[in-house]
């Protein structure tokens, strides 16, 4: 690798290339800002671009961020340090990805040569505006902590990859007048999972169909049975992230649902516009919980409670459209369409009868706060529901 003090290290293929090592040390990440969250401001407004530069001369870029560097915060309670050696690269943004905003670079590492583990390094030099990775890992590093509180501990692992932490580096950077700087960069570290995102294994399903002309799509995918067992996964999940976590994932595509091996698990593994309610400014948006009086005045935390919606009606079809009740959520005209099973496409009465066996037995429907009288009034007024599936779940309610 070239010397820190050539230009050549600041393309981040060189930057974060396999065998850099790292030395880390842990970092307490300010509150989130921007959008709906109240913490503090970058060190510039990233919503005026005058200050910055104005060309994609990457040293011009490194002095900048030189002369802005993220905010400090208080130290850890507990500060730690370790050595980071990249070995793989996941995702390696551009800062000329105007469109995208940037983005966090993903590689695959060993924690002081042991631990092997995913970074995601938020560096400023590759964002199109330096402010926004302080934007972009400050919701991140939220959203992980949550599932870190006591009170949160039997969701940990579960719905997204085990949080490591919030770290820190120095990183040895050129300078136009040749003199040795480093900057400090920002990063969140996180569990290495074996496996494949849903959305890789359905375009790798398309591109055989594509180039074999008369293979059979969805004998490529993995069996139905297996893929509606991960489908009910992913439903539970979001609705797990909003009541009890009180985290409300506003985008969930295909390629946020990462599928482990051997036992089909999944764990979401992108945020992307999701909402930490516990950082939100009060003023701007009030969780569910706090808008339901029983669940307002209840004396369990938020993570002892049931879910308040279950994914029976939450996934609902409305009266013209396949779209959920409360939530407006999709399904067969959704993120999910091409992972579905293909008699699903043919007819939505199948995909119905899906969610009347898989969450609406009386067993499931106990894991849930929704009321009887709202199940009856979905049962009784969709008139696409066939008598068989309906008396499934009447002959529970009476």
């Amino acid at each position: 690798m070239s010397s820190p003090t050539t230009p050549s290290p600041l393309g981040p293929h060189e930057r974060y290339a396999p065998g850099t090592t790292l030395k880390i040390y842990t970092h307490r990440p300010p509150k989130p800002f921007l959008s709906h969250y109240a913490g503090p401001r970058p060190r510039r407004d990233i919503c005026q671009g005058d200050d910055y530069p104005d060309s994609f001369d990457l040293s011009a870029r490194v002095d900048f961020a030189l002369h802005n560097p993220p905010l400090s915060t208080p130290p850890c309670s507990n500060p730690q340090e370790g050595t980071l050696t990249i070995i793989g690269d996941l995702s390696t943004r551009d800062f000329t990805d105007v469109e995208n905003s940037g983005g966090p670079h993903v590689v695959t590492c060993l924690f002081d040569d042991e631990v092997p583990c995913v970074a995601k390094i938020y560096d400023a030099v590759d964002y199109p505006l330096i402010g926004f990775p302080e934007c972009d890992v400050r919701p991140r590093t939220a959203f992980y902590r949550a599932f870190s509180k006591p009170r949160n501990e039997k969701f940990k692992g579960m719905m997204a990859p085990t949080y490591y932490g919030s770290w820190t580096f120095a990183l040895p950077t050129h300078h136009r007048k040749g003199k040795k700087k480093v900057r400090w960069v920002r990063m969140i570290l996180m569990e290495h999972l074996q496996g494949s995102t849903m959305q890789s294994l359905i375009s790798k399903a398309f591109s055989a169909t594509t180039t074999g002309g008369t293979v059979d799509y969805y004998a490529l995918l993995p069996p139905e049975q297996t893929r509606l067992s991960i489908l009910k996964q992913v439903l539970e999940a979001r609705l797990k992230l909003f009541w009890n976590l009180e985290i409300e994932l506003d985008i969930l595509n295909t390629d946020n649902i990462f599928i482990c091996q051997p036992d089909n698990t999944i764990r979401l593994i992108s945020f992307t516009g999701a909402k930490v309610y516990r950082h939100l400014d009060p003023e701007v948006e009030e969780h569910q919980n706090t808008l339901i009086d029983e669940r307002y005045y209840s004396p369990l935390t938020p993570a002892q409670m049931k879910p308040y919606v279950s994914p029976f009606m939450e996934y609902w079809p409305g009266d013209k459209d396949w779209v959920g009740g409360r939530g407006r959520r999709y399904i067969t005209n959704g993120p999910f369409m091409y992972w579905l099973p293909q008699s699903w496409v043919k007819s939505k009465r199948n995909a119905v009868e899906w969610l009347i066996d898989t969450f609406g037995t009386e067993e499931e429907m106990e894991k849930y706060e929704t009321t009887l009288p709202e199940l009856q009034a979905l049962l009784e007024n969709w008139e696409g529901l066939e008598d068989g599936p309906r008396e499934k779940v009447k002959k529970w309610l009476r």
